[in-house]
């Protein structure tokens, strides 16, 4: 327990707080709430750290961490958490989750205003403030209808059954919580499996099942169904019965871009079907509802524990389902779909009609440059979904196909004309990709440039092995290109420099000087190469990744762009290719945070012509033919 005093409260009313008393009247209030939360297994206790002093006059969470933090952190106390207040007049609270197992490294902590925990003016408003924050360092989080706005921002406080939101006194939470801070067994909770089930759910302390979980249609969402009494802290609940809530860890709940999904705190509970501060979201014998399309009914009630019925699963795609284009070639495509709740088997139709078991399937023998729309219908029984629907046009004969490299393990993915995927080991981790027509045969091969001694190793097939050409060439922080830059049938190699924006470029894969050496961009810029306007010579572009801006040039020369366009967003990475075999090639980009390839047939057009959803975030997106 440490007290932040303000040096300078400003007008706020100053409290005379200490450690000891405070600790006191913490270790009066807390420690038997915890010990019927977890049913005996959370041990708490306060004991007294010091005090510190900040500026002022606001009342500076993160200045009182600091502070705190500067003198606890070696003190053989502070390592489980700490308790900090602020020795002035105010309502502010707040709790940071524990990410790890001390402070202050997993900023476990919670704070206070002096309001809240005056020795002997403990309300039971204040005793709900008190084990709110100290659940969000378990990583509790807020439930809240999301229907509430105060001055203009949502209300995170108005499911008046549970302390982490709107309760006014010191009552309980939900069973997912409990669960996550390690207060139930594995073994009571139950996971809903598609298959109807019966459940006898009962409250906190109860031995059997305490928690049913239902996943939802969309990965990191699930409902959780629990049980809630009037008894012990919890008999000042509005209502008892069971309890509904919804969880969603995806990263568009809580807005994350670090992370694939959100976890503890950041989680985004809703009390289901309910109006703010109501108990709509919690149901008694006899009652019934539909969670994600399933029929769930409290059908009995023995003491205090309560009989669910959760029933089958309808057949049916989740929300949001679609078709996914994975590889894309001449005469063959790879698609996929979410697998569909009951299903037994999948109709696809598109060339002709199948019927498979998996989630994915190949469909060959197809024309090029044709135009397929493929349906994808779950079955069961005599049972059938509505169709997920794809339009997909093949590529031309010549048309570029996606591939990726990984730079932290040199593995190579490129797709062959039957759709299948060539997978090897090609180079080292650090070594810069690049795939071009080395020999002029019209199957584009892959090569490498390694920074660490200036040498591009090049080999004319798609396989494991060593480099068959190795030319010294450039220095360490070039960029290596390669394009057919004298229009005679075989593509060789130049570096781009960032530091002078200059090309150099060779027209033989040779060790030599350039042959053709022009500034063309800014320092920083990224290179790129293509035949933009179909006269058989590749020409240099450029992506500028401050705005987001390309810029060609139609002659490798100095001189201002041919072309300018804002294409993609921030992360984003550049690959060119002819998609549609006219000989021109024009502009895709590999978007990490889905691994989805957007692929324009011309140049110029912000909407994409192919989506093809493949690879992983790490990787470098490549095109050529090869095979």
């Amino acid at each position: 327990m440490w007290i932040c005093e303000l040096a300078n409260p400003g007008t706020k009313q100053k409290f005379e707080l200490n450690p000891e008393a405070v600790a006191t009247a913490l270790n009066a209030e807390l420690p038997p709430y915890f010990n019927w939360a977890s049913n005996g297994r959370k041990s708490l206790s306060f004991v007294p750290g010091g005090e510190v002093v900040i500026p002022g006059p606001d009342t500076d969470v993160e200045a009182c961490f600091n502070a705190v933090a500067a003198v606890a952190s070696g003190d053989g106390v502070s390592s489980n958490g700490a308790v900090m207040a602020f020795d002035v007049a105010t309502d502010e609270a707040a709790g940071g989750p524990g990410n790890g197992p001390s402070f202050p490294a997993n900023a476990r902590v919670a704070f206070y205003g002096a309001n809240h925990v005056q020795p002997g003016f403990i309300s039971n408003l204040d005793r709900a403030f008190l084990v709110h924050e100290i659940g969000h360092t378990m990583e509790m989080p807020h439930s809240y209808t999301g229907q509430t706005t105060v001055e203009g921002s949502v209300w995170e406080y108005d499911d008046i059954i549970e302390v982490m939101s709107g309760a006014d006194s010191m009552v309980g939470t939900m069973a997912i919580n409990r669960y996550a801070a390690g207060w139930i067994d594995p073994a009571q909770v139950v996971v809903y499996d598609q298959v109807a089930i019966e459940v006898g759910l009962g409250p906190v302390g109860y031995p059997g099942p305490q928690l049913i979980v239902v996943p939802g249609p969309d990965p990191h969402t699930f409902a959780v169904i629990d049980t809630r009494v009037l008894k012990s802290f919890d008999s000042g609940l509005a209502a008892e019965g069971v309890t509904v809530h919804t969880m969603d860890e995806r990263a568009s709940a809580c807005g994350t871009t670090e992370f694939p999904h959100c976890f503890g705190a950041e989680r985004l509970v809703r009390p289901f079907e309910s109006f703010p501060y109501s108990t709509q979201h919690v149901h008694s014998v006899g009652d019934s509802f539909t969670v994600y399309g399933i029929e769930v009914a409290v059908t009995d009630r023995v003491g205090d524990v309560f009989t669910v019925a959760v029933g089958d699963l309808p057949l049916g795609f989740p929300n949001g389902a679609r078709i996914e284009l994975n590889t894309l070639t001449e005469t063959a495509m790879t698609i996929s779909w979410p697998a569909a709740f009951s299903a037994e088997d999948y109709e696809v139709s598109g060339p002709g009609v199948e019927i498979v078991t998996d989630q994915s399937t190949t469909l060959t023998g197809l024309t090029p440059g044709t135009t397929y729309t493929i349906e994808v219908v779950a079955r069961k029984e005599a049972e059938r979904t509505d169709p997920l629907t794809l339009s997909v046009t093949t590529l031309a004969v010549g048309g570029s196909r996606v591939g990726r490299q990984n730079p932290a393990s040199g593995f190579w993915s490129l797709v062959r004309s039957d759709a299948t995927t060539n997978g090897f080991y090609y180079g080292t981790p650090g070594d810069l990709a690049v795939a071009c027509d080395w020999n002029g045969d019209g199957i584009d091969t892959v090569g490498l440039y390694r920074p660490g001694d200036g040498f591009l190793y090049l080999r004319n097939s798609n396989t494991q092995g060593p480099g068959e050409t190795e030319i010294f060439y450039g220095e360490p922080s070039d960029i290596p290109v390669c394009g057919d830059w004298d229009g005679d049938g075989i593509e060789t190699v130049g570096v781009y420099r960032p530091r002078n924006a200059t090309f150099y470029l060779r027209n033989s894969n040779t060790q030599g000087f350039a042959d053709v050496q022009f500034i063309f961009g800014n320092p920083g810029d990224i290179p790129f190469t293509g035949d933009w306007d179909g006269d058989g010579i590749d020409t240099v572009g450029l992506y500028r990744q401050s705005t987001g801006f390309v810029y060609i040039t139609d002659e490798n020369a100095f001189g201002i762009a041919d072309f300018e366009a804002f294409y993609g967003n921030p992360g984003d990475r550049f690959v060119v290719g002819d998609w549609d075999g006219n000989g021109r090639d024009s502009f895709g980009i590999f978007r990490p945070s889905d691994t989805t390839y957007y692929l324009s047939n011309a140049i110029g057009d912000a909407i994409a012509d192919i989506e093809i959803v493949s690879g992983t975030p790490g990787t470098v997106p490549i095109a050529g033919l090869w095979d």
